[in-house]
């Protein structure tokens, strides 16, 4: 594996935590104003 490669996969996974983090904060942001 280069190392492009891996700094690549690395970037990918950070974004989709960063995605799922902010997926979850809206979700339960839109939960609050439904209560």
């Amino acid at each position: 594996m280069s190392a492009e490669a891996q700094a690549k996969g690395i970037t990918e996974e950070e974004l989709l935590n960063d995605l799922e983090k902010v997926r979850e904060e809206m979700w339960n942001d839109s939960h609050q104003v439904e209560h």
